[in-house]
């Protein structure tokens, strides 16, 4: 749900008429900064990675990673469509040209879950979800070796005015986000 809220914010704040009020922005202009597109910068937090949930007991538990290309027979337990981490998944399943069957979409990180941990699929989750260790296992999705992510982001516009208890702010959350 947070994530999807998101998800939501940032396609709001991408309308043409967010930014173009106030003096231009002014923030350092430092090798951690990176352009986000053309209108935004930012500074790299973190990497989110699609991880594939299972029962203790399933056939891949044991595994430390898993092949993308290995779910194309599976019964996957996905999060809808328009969550980042499915969007990322579904541009991998594309490019192995697989379709597995997604038995259940649902908006609930808890719900996925739950139904993997019992056994009625396999789920497809961001690995920021927290989830209790005992009954199910998580591991990495990969596509040819690769892990399926991305870094998260605190982005800005940088024609607005930041004031510089927001630089320490920005400087205090990179630090945290990292260590």
């Amino acid at each position: 749900d947070h994530e999807h809220r998101r998800f939501e914010r940032e396609r709001d704040v991408s309308n043409d008429a967010f930014g173009q009020r106030g003096p231009p922005g002014r923030l350092r202009d430092d090798a951690a900064a990176k352009r986000v597109d053309d209108r935004f910068v930012g500074r790299l937090l973190y990497p989110v990675h699609v991880i594939a949930v299972v029962p203790a007991d399933s056939e891949f538990s044991q595994n430390r990673t898993l092949e993308i290309g290995n779910l194309a027979r599976q019964k996957l337990l996905a999060l809808n469509r328009g969550f980042g981490s499915r969007n990322w998944f579904d541009t991998a399943c594309e490019a192995a040209n697989i379709t597995p069957p997604v038995l259940l979409e649902s908006a609930s990180h808890n719900a996925i879950l739950n139904l993997a941990a019992a056994g009625y699929g396999i789920g497809i989750l961001p690995s920021a979800v927290s989830f209790p260790r005992k009954s199910i296992r998580a591991m990495p999705l990969l596509h040819r070796g690769i892990s399926i992510g991305k870094w998260t982001m605190l982005a800005w516009d940088p024609r607005r005015f930041i004031p510089p208890y927001v630089e320490r702010f920005a400087d205090e959350l990179v630090a945290y986000a990292q260590d």
